[in-house]
């Protein structure tokens, strides 16, 4: 059984609203803040992170307890943060990143005198133990997925002193490989001698090193290396003596263009004494920097194979796996209590483990490329603007076009790969049971990571209006029936939507059909699901008009149309310019700034209701509450590590079928009339978990347990059995287009979903579905059209 502790949730919700209090809670939608697994580009920040925890560890059998210690972290040198960043630090270990933009102040003798005790010594690391309980977890059942050779370099790993590990371990979490000051790093807290701890290191053959005389085969700094350690201080100093200071701007980035173009030059002179200027400068840099260490390639990829494997890691942009098992060992992090037995053929040989590393690794470089393109527009756009440039606007067009193309190229090279995975796999029908392992499991499969990258690399396609080649890529991705079945529909209405629009090089009535035949084949596809069904039918309606087909030819969907929701419009005052892409501003009752969502509780308030903007929060929060025990029931292949919010089979068909006969018997109770059990329900997961703060997802703990009590009553047993049944069997088809608001007037024992629309906006299709669901249940909903108030300006016109 496995328990951890949490303090935090981190969540996109906001605090409830009544009446006498106004804020939001927007559940469900969170910025997904992105600590990256993978070593990214260096990034310009400098800042200061102190957290201060007093905590009591087991060390080899023994308790040692710490003081309040304070742990610093520094990033500087304009480089992303240090391995803390990655991974944070035990509260007992104190860390200072190498490459300072700016030097420590000089303590002056009565400020030393002042200080505090020296930060005490621990033998052991959290995160050393950590690294050791992986190699025996991994090792114990999934060494075959390993070479002879990464053996060796493990055995060589655990055969180290402690303090080689340590700075080891230190240096492999880093985000980013690269060479590193010693005299920079501090990691006092476990490590006494860190140049001899180096020493140890190199002699292995695990660190390359530089500025150590005694170690055999010292690597050589090249000169961007040497550029990219100095700090902003120590290039401006070499910059001034080397007579090539920047002529614009004073960025870090302009000292090293210009002292690389300066040696480059000097260089080039094939001057004696040009040379001799280049040997001395080089000569007093290396003096500066002192010890450089960097981590060797092999052991930085071996381990982070191991880390992959232990954690089971499926999204490169998921949080530091090493951090998840800090914090909940330091108790800082709580899991829900379930039985996780790891099974060994989540892949079943090394060759196949080659393969999803690989595309583990080239999708962090895919996404991470996808998500710098609106920043690098933003850049050059704001650079045009300082520089009053008339032709901005092209360049900004040609570099954004240049950057989707390199994203294209990237899922370009991978479709002979993808296909050869497809055609190698044992079977390429839709048979969830062929594999004896669950459809979810194939998150794990090198293909469904290329399958993934296919797809955002239509979007890509779309953008440099390569609409042919965006369709047969579309066709390819509908052809094969293992990898993202759930995205199939929106696969086949966008593949419509070119044919029938984009592909000017065809007679527009063969488009038409083309159109037409690819719509029936999604609406006659089983794994099309109900969110995309109507879409395709819509547009089916549209093209059989278009193609004058005769009446009594057409296809009639009139028995499936969706229930027009109810309707209500009201007024307010917007204080914001229309910006396409940003959220409107407009004046409360009291004044004060607040969104379109808020304006509509405002009202909902003046009706006796409250209101929260949780879209899919409160009702998934319920959900979760209520079938606890049963989501965390030992399943075979559900729970493979102690660090998991839910089951793996959570967003898939399996997640009912596996659990059918518990989840009926529990829908049972719930939708008992004259019973108020799933209250008791409700209430007891509640107080048992809400002070613990337990990890769990869909479920925020921002929500008061009252308010949650109040909706699922005033939604009433057999609508919320309703609600919870639909949830079970499409918990990954159902966690977008929920209702902004839930209101609900506890008095009168009612509850009313309100989606919110401001002037411009339309209903999605998925948001008709959940309003046609949630009226087809029972339970209110309808849809709110916030109007701008011109009452004003109308009577100014009329004087």
């Amino acid at each position: 059984m496995h328990q951890q502790d949490n303090n935090k949730r981190s969540s996109s919700a906001k605090a409830p609203v009544s009446s006498a209090k106004r804020q939001q809670i927007a559940g469900g939608k969170g910025q997904r803040k992105i600590d990256l697994f993978f070593k990214k580009p260096s990034q310009p920040t400098t800042h200061t992170t102190t957290t201060t925890t007093t905590t009591t560890l087991s060390v080899q059998s023994q308790v040692v307890t710490t003081a309040t210690n304070d742990i610093t972290i520094k990033d500087n040198n304009n480089k992303e943060n240090t391995d803390a960043s990655t991974t944070p630090p035990p509260l007992h270990e104190q860390v200072v990143n190498a490459n300072e933009d700016t030097p420590a102040p000089t303590a002056t003798p009565e400020a030393e005198a002042s200080q505090a005790a020296p930060t005490p010594f621990f033998e052991t690391s959290m995160y050393t133990d950590q690294v050791h309980h992986m190699l025996t977890t991994v090792l114990d059942g999934e060494a075959f997925l390993f070479t002879a050779s990464d053996l060796d370099r493990f055995e060589h790993f655990k055969k180290l002193p402690l303090e080689p590990q340590h700075l080891f371990v230190r240096l492999w979490m880093r985000k980013q490989r690269r060479w590193l000051r010693v005299n920079k790093l501090d990691y006092s807290s476990n490590i006494r001698d860190i140049h001899q701890a180096a020493t140890e290191l190199a002699k292995c053959d695990m660190v390359h090193t530089f500025g150590y005389d005694d170690v055999d085969g010292a690597s050589v700094l090249d000169w961007p290396d040497i550029l990219n350690l100095l700090t902003v201080d120590e290039l401006k100093d070499f910059a001034t003596c080397y007579q090539c200071q920047p002529t614009d701007r004073k960025m870090r980035s302009d000292y090293v263009d210009a002292l690389t173009v300066a040696r480059q030059q000097t260089s080039e002179s094939l001057s004696l004494n040009g040379l001799a200027r280049i040997d001395r400068f080089m000569d007093k840099a290396k003096e500066i920097l002192g010890p450089c260490i960097l981590l060797d390639e092999s052991y930085d990829t071996v381990f982070h194979r191991l880390n992959i494997v232990y954690y089971r890691l499926s999204d490169p942009t998921e949080s530091n796996s090493m951090r998840t098992a800090i914090l909940a060992k330091l108790s800082r992090q709580r899991y829900p209590d379930y039985i996780y037995c790891r099974t060994a053929n989540v892949w079943t040989s090394k060759e196949e483990l080659d393969h999803y590393e690989k595309a583990f690794r080239l999708q962090y470089e895919f996404e991470t490329k996808m998500e710098s393109i609106p920043f690098e527009r933003r850049k050059q756009q704001q650079q045009i603007k300082d520089s009053d440039d008339s032709t901005g606007d092209k360049d900004v067009r040609l570099m954004e076009r240049e950057l989707w193309m390199e994203c294209w190229l990237m899922c370009e090279n991978i479709i002979g790969v993808w296909e050869d995975l497809l055609q190698q796999r044992p079977s390429n029908k839709d048979d969830m049971g062929a594999e004896h392992r669950g459809y979810y499991m194939r998150r794990f499969e090198a293909g469904y990571i290329y399958t993934h990258m296919l797809e955002h690399g239509t979007k890509a396609l779309g953008k440099l209006q390569e609409y042919s080649l965006e369709a047969l890529v579309l066709q390819k991705l509908i052809d094969q029936r293992i990898y993202r079945m759930g995205k199939r529909g929106k696969w086949y209405d966008r593949l419509a939507l070119i044919q029938a629009t984009y592909l000017k090089d065809i007679p527009e009535r063969q488009r038409k059909k083309m159109a037409l035949q690819t719509c029936i084949s999604g609406i006659q596809d089983p794994r099309v699901h109900q969110t995309h069904l109507t879409t395709l039918q819509r547009r089916i309606h549209r093209l059989e008009r278009d193609l004058c087909i005769p009446k009594r030819e057409q296809h009639d969907f009139s028995y499936l149309s969706l229930k027009k929701p109810s309707e209500k419009t009201i007024h307010g005052e917007r204080i914001s310019d229309t910006i396409t892409g940003k959220k409107s501003s407009w004046r409360g009752d009291d004044g004060a700034e607040i969104s379109v969502e808020e304006v509509a509780i405002q009202y909902y308030n003046k009706q006796g209701y409250q209101g929260l903007h949780a879209e899919n929060g409160v009702v998934t929060m319920l959900f979760m509450l209520l079938f606890w025990d049963i989501i965390f029931s030992p399943i075979p292949g559900a729970f493979e590590t102690p660090y998991q919010t839910a089951p793996l089979d959570l967003r898939s068909d399996a997640f009912y079928v596996e659990r059918i006969g518990m989840i009926n018997e529990r829908l049972a109770q719930i939708g008992q009339e004259d019973s108020s059990h799933y209250l008791d329900i409700i209430k007891q997961v509640d107080d048992e978990h809400r002070p613990l703060q337990t990890l769990c997802a869909g479920v925020n703990w921002n929500y008061e347990q009252t308010h949650l009590l109040e909706v699922a009553e005033c939604i009433g047993p057999q609508p919320l059995a309703a609600l919870c049944r639909l949830l079970a069997e499409e918990f990954g088809h159902r966690q977008g287009g929920m209702p902004d608001l839930c209101c609900w007037n506890y008095s009168e024992k009612q509850c009313l979903f309100v989606e919110v629309k401001g002037p411009g906006d339309k209903l999605s299709e998925t948001q008709k579905i959940w309003l046609d669901t949630l009226t087809n249940m029972g339970i209110p909903a309808e849809v709110c059209y916030v109007k701008i108030w011109m009452g004003e300006d109308e009577l100014l016109n009329n004087e």
